[in-house]
């Protein structure tokens, strides 16, 4: 079953821009509204991918630093579309 990125503490939730499904895509910050552009699988290996595009989140071309958005990606099994909850 999908998750839901939500930010609680606020009550918002991770979102593809538009809706959109293309590789490039910015992943923002929104209201929740149960949309499948909202929703996301979280793998095994740490990888997270939208049910609505199948891409996974990573940072924009692979930056580490911060402020570095993060987009929709082809899913290539690199460290940067990786990651751990704390």
């Amino acid at each position: 079953m999908p998750e839901f990125s939500r930010r609680t503490a606020l009550g918002l939730l991770t979102d593809a821009e538009g809706a959109a499904t293309t590789p490039g895509t910015r992943a923002i910050i929104r209201d929740c509204t149960g949309g499948t552009n909202r929703q996301w699988n979280t793998g095994t290996d740490g990888t997270i991918t939208g049910v609505h595009s199948g891409l996974c989140r990573g940072p924009n071309g692979g930056g580490t630093a911060n402020s570095t958005p993060v987009t929709l990606q082809a899913c290539t099994g690199g460290s940067t579309q990786k990651w751990a909850r704390s």
